[in-house]
C-alpha cells in the first residue's frame, strides 16, 4: 500500500479469510489473506480511519471509524456505500451524522454482535444497539486520555472473568472498569507509571495484560473469585521488563 496502514482486523469467519485495512487516506482496503492480494475497497470516509472491526455475528458486516467523527456499518457485499452512519443524537442517519464529538479512536463488538462499544478523543465512550443502530445513551461520564493519533485499545470481560459484562478502559496511567449497560464505575487498577497504551485479555487463564509507556507489562488476576464487582477486584500479580519475569507477590 502506498499510504500508512493506521488499523487492521481480521475477520474471525468461516466462509472467508479477509482482512480489513484503515489507512491515513481515508480508505478501507479488504484484503484476502490467502491469496494475497486486496479483493476490494470501501470509500467513504473523509479523513483517516483509526479502527475497524469485524461483527463477531455477521462475517460480512464490518464497523469502521475515523478521524472524520463518524462510525460506518458496511456490508463488504455492496462495497459502493455504507450500511448506515452511525448518529450520537439519534436523529437523521445520513452522511453528515457524526457518533463522536471528535475523531472516533476504538471499537469493539460485544461478543454476541448485539452491541459496538466506540471511543472517541472527545474522551467519551458510546454503547450502540447494532439493530437499531441506536446510540444507547449510557453514560460512562468523561474519560481522561491523551490519544488522539492513535488507537485506543479497550477490552470486554468475557463470560469466564465476569458474570455481567464490564468494560476495562485505558485513562492515562490506569485502567477504569465500568459495567457494560449502566456505565457505573466498578473499580480502577493502578499499576503503571505512564499512560496505558494496550489492554488484553486472556479468557482461558482469566488474566488482564496491560502495557505502557513506561517499558512494562503488568499482569492481573481476580482477587478471590472470578465474579468481577465491588467486592471483588483485580491484583497486580507480576511485571514484565523487558522479557524478564518479576514476581510481585
Amino acid at each position: 500500500m502506498s499510504t500508512p496502514i493506521y488499523t487492521h482486523d481480521l475477520a474471525k469467519a468461516i466462509k472467508h479469510t479477509l482482512t480489513a485495512v484503515g489507512t491515513k487516506d481515508g480508505i478501507v482496503t479488504i484484503c484476502d489473506m490467502n491469496s494475497g492480494s486486496s479483493s476490494h475497497i470501501l470509500k467513504r470516509h473523509k479523513k483517516p480511519v483509526m479502527t475497524v472491526q469485524w461483527s463477531p455475528s455477521d462475517e460480512y458486516t464490518l464497523a469502521t471509524g475515523s478521524q472524520d467523527n463518524q462510525i460506518l456499518f458496511w456490508d463488504i457485499r455492496k462495497a459502493r456505500c455504507p450500511l448506515v452512519s452511525l448518529d450520537q443524537h439519534n436523529g437523521s442517519q445520513g452522511k453528515n451524522s457524526t457518533a463522536h464529538n471528535g475523531y472516533v479512536l476504538g471499537l469493539q463488538f460485544t461478543t454476541d454482535g448485539l452491541f459496538l462499544i466506540s471511543s472517541g478523543s472527545d474522551q467519551r465512550l458510546r454503547l450502540w444497539d447494532v439493530s437499531s443502530t441506536s446510540n444507547m445513551l449510557i453514560n460512562y461520564g468523561r474519560i481522561p486520555h491523551s490519544f488522539k493519533n492513535q488507537t485506543h485499545h479497550f477490552s470486554l470481560t468475557p463470560p469466564s472473568l465476569s458474570f455481567t459484562p464490564h468494560l476495562l478502559v485505558p485513562s492515562h496511567s490506569d485502567v477504569s472498569i465500568y459495567e457494560l449497560f449502566t456505565g457505573k464505575t466498578v473499580s480502577k487498577l493502578k499499576g503503571h507509571y505512564s499512560s496505558v497504551t494496550s489492554i488484553d485479555v486472556n479468557s482461558n487463564d482469566i488474566e488482564v495484560y496491560t502495557g505502557s509507556t513506561d517499558n512494562t507489562v503488568l499482569i492481573w488476576t481476580p482477587v478471590n473469585s472470578i465474579e468481577l464487582n465491588t467486592e471483588s477486584k483485580l491484583s497486580r500479580q507480576s511485571v514484565i521488563y523487558n522479557d524478564t519475569w518479576s514476581d510481585e507477590d
